[in-house]
Order: C-alpha cells, then structure tokens, then sequence
C-alpha cells in the first residue's frame, strides 16, 4: 500500500469513526458533555435534523483545542462580536456543531495550532477586533495595510489605538539575501490580477517562497451583515461575491427557513437547483477561459467566452440579472418556469451541452496545452487534509466531498464519481471540464421532474419573514468552488450573530503553496486555476 493510499485510508477511519488514541474521548464527544446554549435545525435532502449550540468556558476551550489537535472534528468557520468566539464544526464532515466561548483580555487559545484553515479567520479578527489568537505564529496583516489611522476599528474599547506597523512579509524574510529581491505583482503597481498582491522571492526564475496579501476588497460584509433586517442581509449576501451569488444567497437562504422551522415544496426547491448548477457553468468556465487566457491559447478561451455569454443570456432571461442576484428569497424563489420557458431551457441546456462537449474534445486534442499544465501546482493530498479542502480543488487531490450529496433537491445518481488524484492545473481542468457536462445532465434531469411536477405556489417575490422568538438554524450550498455555510442567530427579526463559511478564504494558503518551486512566470496561470471567487476573500 502507497503512502497516499494509507493516508486516505486513516483519514475515512478517522471521518467515519472519531477516534480519538488511547481511549481518550473525542473532541466532539467532549463538547456534547458541555453546556448547551441552544439548538437550531438545519435541512438535508433526506432529514430534518439538529444541531447544538456549546458554550465553553475557558478550561473547557483549551482542553477542546487540546483534542482537536489529535481527533479528525473538521473545522468550517469562525467570527466574533468583539465579547465571544463563535466557531463551526463539521462531524464527519456535514454534520455541523457550533461551539462559542467567551475571549478574556482579548486573547483566546488559538484553533489555527490544530486547524491549519483557521488562521486566515484569526488574521482577519486580529486586525479589525485586536483579538489574539495565542499560537505563537506571527499573525501577518491581512486587511490592515499600515495605512489606517487606528489599529483594530472594531475593537469594543473607547481607547483609541494608533496604527503600528507589523512586518508584512515575514516568511520571505526566513529565504530573503542581499543577492535576491523581492517580485511584486498586483494592485499595488497598477497590475489588476485580483483583489490582492503576490509576493515571491525567486531565484534563477523559480519561487523560493511567496506570500499573498489580501484587503484590496474589503467591504465588512459580516459586520454589515450582524444588526441588518433578513432583506437587508439577503441583498448583501447577493452581492458577497458575483461568480458565487446563488450558492450564497442559498446557504442564508436556508438557514433562515432552518430557523424557522420552514420546509419548502419540492417545486422551489428544483427551480433553486437550476439557478445553482447555471452559477456552476458559468464559474468553472470563468475559471477555464483565465487558464487558457494565461497560456495565449485562444481558441479554447473563445469557447469558453462563447459559452459564458449564453449562460448569462439565459440567467437574464430566467431571473432579470445576468449573475442571477436577488434571485432567491425565503419561502420561494423570483421565477417560475411553466410549458413555454420550461421548453426554452431545455433546448438552451442542450446547446450548452453541445457547446461544453466541444470545448471538452478540444482541450484534449491540444496535447501540448496538456502537457504544459500536468504536474504545475500541485496541491498534496496531506495538504488538502490540513485545510479541509473541497469542491474541485479538493477533489482534484483525492477528497471526494461534495455536500450536493446531502443538499435539498439533488439525486446521489445525478452526481458523477471523481476518480483523479493528481492535485495538479491539469486535473483542476479536468474535473471541471467533466462538472460543466454534469451540471447540464443535473438542469436536464430537474427540468424532467418539473415537466411532471403538479404545480404549487409559492412567494415569488421577498416575503416578511415573522420572527416570533430567537432562533438559530444553519444554511449550506454546493457552491462552484466548494461549500458555502451560514450560521446565523435571529433576534428580533434581525441577525444577531453570524457565521460564514466561505471556500475562498483558502486561497492564501493554497497560493502560497502551489507557487513554491514553480516557474515565477507561471504564477498567474497557477493562481488562476485555483479559481474561488475572490471578491469573497475579503468579506
């Protein structure tokens, strides 16, 4: 047995049992034997089921961090009021579990030291609450660019605190000579590659080491957020990221309805899958036409371009928006499609269809397109285990998670298995080259049931959604790049606490890593493959 296969083999022992060595119990069985605070729902395709709400006290948090860093418990997000730490957990990786603390002297034990993906959480919390995550790494800025005039601005203390410089760059400094410099690429010197700049250390053309820095973007969306009416919310949340709209207005979407204990017709619940799979298209082939654009093979980026602008003439057609925003709403959705529409987007998905189907055949043909991205960027799989990477970026190095399998509306046939594990640009391209063919199969097959569904009402246009009592409930969505998760509190009709979960905030990390000993050349090309919606990066 190879050692991926041995690592794969311990991480499903791990998934499906929680084992923790020894005996010793497990981090979730710990939290379950803590306080609940409260409980909320959240839906899947074949229950409605509860999740808990835990609060820790201090002792209680260090012994939790403690065993994560020896039980397999996914972590998915974190965020903070400024008073506590507000945290979401995955069991086995769908079941989710919130655990919150309270932070003394703006400190708490930091989660990144057993959960690698949460230190971007806590770079964005230190920089804007002044709150610490203790884990003796450096925390580098992530939104602060030594240019605000008061260090952490949304720190509860009425002390204003001047802006004090922190090294920026200080893993390049580790590999940084006389001899060498530092190569800039980004907004900073007038490069519009993304909301964030790259920095890379190189050496006869290839990277040392590299380090993005994020904040160009940044909006506060989840301060905008906390506070706001749910129509208030649910436009911003349309507007988080324009390549992920749908899968974020449907992972609020259907936490709200969870708290509510609302659950919807099978009707709305098909209509939200075509706009979702519609997103999907379109973003994968966003994602194809930049690699190729990078690579000046313009042929294939003409295909794809050729077939973006289809799909946003459709999405027009169908919701009134080409990125199909404000175009899902709790209790019901803005379109409908009856016997006329239904037949134009059927013949609309074939057209798609075919067009994909010649994109696919010649990317395959063009051999030497291949070979310039197999082995380039290459994401390990041990890697991917660290971040809990999914969607296709996940999928191309061996983790097969896809939460469409557990997802309102959606079939377990209608998925097609992944059998890559490469983890490199070409794989990347592959999945989602073979994802732009499910996806029509996925609209085909929906658009059959609905042919045959009896018709049903429901709120086409934005409901007032009555909140009675506080509630929590947890929302999540299959989004392009990966899995989209809400938590949210609601109080008083208003959100009073949220978490967002959102795969885009990988990108740091996974950039950082793919660009090590690659041609500096390629970067833009490597970053592009990636993918993620990066407007979301900054939320």
């Amino acid at each position: 047995m190879g050692e991926w296969e041995k690592e794969l083999l311990s991480m499903y022992l791990g998934q499906e049992g929680q084992h923790a060595p020894n005996g010793q119990l497990t981090a979730i069985d710990f939290v379950k034997s803590c306080s609940q605070r409260a409980s909320g729902r959240v839906y899947y395709s074949y229950e409605e089921d509860f999740f808990s709400h835990y609060e820790l006290n201090e002792a209680q948090w260090l012994e939790f961090v403690d065993k994560l860093a020896i039980d397999t418990l996914f972590f998915s997000g974190l965020w903070s009021d400024g008073r506590q730490l507000f945290t979401l957990f995955l069991e086995h990786g769908y079941k989710p579990c919130v655990v919150s603390t309270d932070i003394e002297g703006n400190r708490f034990r930091s989660l990144s030291t057993a959960r690698a993906n949460a230190l971007i959480y806590e770079r964005l919390l230190y920089d804007l609450w002044g709150i610490e995550g203790l884990s003796g790494e450096e925390l580098t800025s992530f939104v602060d660019h030594n240019c605000w005039k008061q260090t952490h601005p949304l720190k509860t203390s009425s002390v204003m605190v001047e802006s004090v410089f922190r090294p920026v760059f200080p893993k390049l400094n580790k590999v940084l000579s006389p001899s060498l410099a530092i190569m800039e690429k980004g907004p900073a010197i007038g490069e519009m590659q993304g909301p964030y700049s790259t920095h890379m250390v190189c050496s006869y053309g290839k990277v040392l080491a590299a380090h993005i820095q994020p904040g160009y973007g940044h909006r506060g969306i989840a301060s905008r957020i906390v506070g706001a009416s749910i129509g208030k919310s649910l436009k911003v949340v349309s507007r988080i990221a324009a390549s992920s709209s749908v899968a974020s207005q449907l992972a609020f979407v259907t936490a709200v309805e969870a708290s509510q204990g609302v659950r919807l017709g099978e009707r709305v619940v098909l209509l939200r899958v075509i706009l979702l799979e519609l997103e999907r298209i379109r973003s994968h082939l966003s994602v194809l036409k930049a690699v190729f654009t990078q690579l000046d093979v313009s042929l294939l980026a003409g295909y794809c371009e050729k077939i973006m602008e289809n799909i946003f003439r459709l999405s027009a057609v169908l919701t009134g928006h080409r990125f199909m925003m404000d175009s899902i709403h709790p209790l019901g959705v803005k379109f409908d499609i009856r016997e006329d529409p239904l037949f134009h987007l059927e013949e609309e998905v074939k057209n798609i269809r075919i067009q994909a189907g010649i994109l696919k055949d010649s990317y395959y043909q063009s051999i030497g397109v291949r070979k310039a991205l197999k082995g380039k960027g290459v994401i390990p799989f041990s890697f991917a285990i660290a971040l809990n990477l999914d969607g296709c970026n996940g999928r191309a190095s061996g983790r097969d998670l896809d939460l469409r399998r557990h997802q309102l509306g959606y079939s377990l046939e209608w998925l097609k298995p992944i059998s890559y594990r490469e983890g490199c640009v070409e794989t990347r391209v592959k999945i989602r080259l073979m994802e732009l063919l499910n996806a029509c199969t996925i609209i085909e097959n929906v658009v059959g049931l609905l042919k045959t569904d009896e018709p049903e009402l429901f709120e086409m246009t934005m409901p007032t959604i009555a909140v009675t009592a506080q509630a929590e409930g947890i929302g999540f969505a299959e989004g392009a790049y990966g899995g989209v998760w809400c938590w949210l509190s609601i109080k008083e009709e208003k959100v009073e606490n949220l978490i967002w979960s959102d795969p885009s905030l990988l990108f740091p990390q996974l950039a950082e890593k793919i660009l090590e000993k690659e041609s500096c050349h390629e970067a833009s090309m490597l970053l592009a493959s990636l993918g993620y919606a990066l407007s979301a990066l900054d939320m």
